[in-house]
């Protein structure tokens, strides 16, 4: 009887108190987050809790029978430090090409080479939107977008100064065919934006992440923890630090 009136009680106050029993439940899915990225904090255990999750690209692409329309596009492939590969830029825009994208958003501008590469993929009348912030008195040697600033792609992507954290996307709510999340690779957004992606990509669109790695636990830990809420499968690309998950088609 008393476990029955405290049962009550609580589904009462959730009932009375909706928007504390939200701020609650994420508190308890970060706490969650937060343990699994530090039992991974170490290699082998990383490597361990993503085993499951390999695949080769062809088999992804085989797998959700992804087939690029046109011949993929590379811009500016030559290795730069802290940036995205060559390889990862084609698996990209391979990405691109297969779901004839056209609107792409992308969390964590740096330079602009992936941006760069996006816009040479995505569709007639398409458009790149990437998103980039730097904290006040953050000292920086470059340029944000320096990569496709003044060439003929530029008109195609447009340069969003905002922190992905606060940034309002609702308007692209179910509308983006692939969402980049290369930002802060700190627990609080990287779980932010995996689900910001979620709520964005529309139904059959792809969602990638980058700097899924040993070194990286946190992001790791967010990425594969929001898919596995969502209910989606993930799969860390052989040879690259991309994790890729298609957002399940709508069930009646």
């Amino acid at each position: 009887m008393v476990r029955l009136q405290t049962l009550s009680r609580g589904l009462r106050f959730m009932l009375t108190h909706p928007i504390t029993t939200l701020q609650w439940a994420a508190l308890c899915f970060a706490d969650e987050t937060r343990q699994a990225a530090a039992e991974i904090s170490d290699r082998p255990e990383w490597f361990e809790r993503v085993a499951r999750h390999r695949m080769l690209f062809e088999q992804f692409l085989e797998r959700y029978r992804l087939e690029p329309r046109t011949p993929v596009r590379l811009m500016n492939t030559a290795p730069q430090p802290q940036s995205v590969r060559s390889f990862e830029l084609y698996a990209l825009g391979t990405l691109c090409r297969c779901l004839n994208a056209r609107k792409v958003v992308e969390i964590g501008t740096y330079k602009g080479r992936t941006a760069y590469n996006l816009a040479a993929n995505i569709t007639d009348g398409g458009r790149v939107y990437t998103l980039n912030y730097v904290g006040p008195g953050a000292k920086q040697d470059f340029v944000v977008g320096e990569m496709y600033r003044g060439t003929s792609l530029e008109p195609l992507i447009e340069t969003i100064v905002a922190d992905s954290l606060h940034f309002d996307f609702s308007p692209w709510y179910g509308t983006v065919d692939l969402m980049f999340i290369d930002g802060n690779h700190s627990l609080a957004y990287v779980q932010k934006d995996s689900e910001s992606a979620f709520r964005c990509v529309r139904p059959g669109g792809i969602i990638a992440w980058h700097d899924v790695d040993s070194t990286h636990p946190e992001t790791t830990a967010a990425a594969l923890n929001v898919c596995e809420r969502e209910g989606t499968a993930a799969w860390l690309i052989d040879d690259t630090q991309l994790l890729l998950a298609v957002r399940p088609m709508a069930t009646v």
